[in-house]
């Protein structure tokens, strides 16, 4: 990928801008710096859901106070009672295609064919990936990453496009974020 380096103060104008439409905190840092490389800069944006749980929305920037090239976005969220099982959506590569099989199928045979879904819940990965605007968002978009990590009881999401994101896409990322969220609390809800 080409380095896209932007006005640092649009990059951070823009962001901080949608944290403000979202009612979110913004805060950015600069990091050591990084020798010849220039500096390193961190966005983070904390948004709460509707149940008042923090969504951590980070990008990193590297380069000056005048230019910067973004980094990946990540949206995370992290909660012991809800988040007990691993999960992972990955695109298949050729030999994945095969001679492995993801333990998930959704009934969605484009879904299927392009992504594996391994998990500890089937169940809420069944559920989660059962919705079709989830299922969209990930065949829409081949640089998204999702995850759940049960050692460290955080969900993932992550963009590895490095540039500027517009408005449409943070939230388009942030809805559907807090839309598998939901799945699983309704799910862990009625299953306990």
């Amino acid at each position: 990928m080409k380095n896209r380096l932007i006005e640092f103060t649009k990059w951070k104008t823009s962001l901080y801008n949608w944290a403000q439409s979202i009612n979110a905190e913004f805060s950015i840092s600069r990091d050591v710096a990084m020798g010849t490389m220039g500096e390193a800069y961190t966005i983070i944006i904390k948004y709460k859901d509707i149940f008042f749980n923090p969504i951590i929305i980070l990008q990193n920037g590297s380069g000056s106070k005048f230019e910067v090239v973004p980094q990946i976005i990540k949206y995370s969220f992290t909660n012991k009672q809800l988040l007990d099982f691993d999960l992972s959506l990955y695109q298949k590569g050729f030999l994945d295609k095969l001679f492995f099989s993801s333990n998930v199928k959704t009934g969605d045979k484009t879904f299927d064919r392009k992504f594996g879904i391994s998990t500890t819940n089937k169940a809420i990965a069944s559920a989660i990936f059962s919705d079709k605007d989830i299922r969209e968002l990930f065949l829409n978009n081949r640089f998204l990453i999702f995850n759940i990590r049960k050692k460290e009881s955080t969900a993932y999401l992550k963009r590895m496009e490095l540039k500027l994101y517009g408005k449409e896409e943070l939230q388009l990322l942030l809805e559907k974020f807090v839309c598998i969220l939901q799945i699983i609390r309704e799910y862990s809800k009625e299953n306990n």
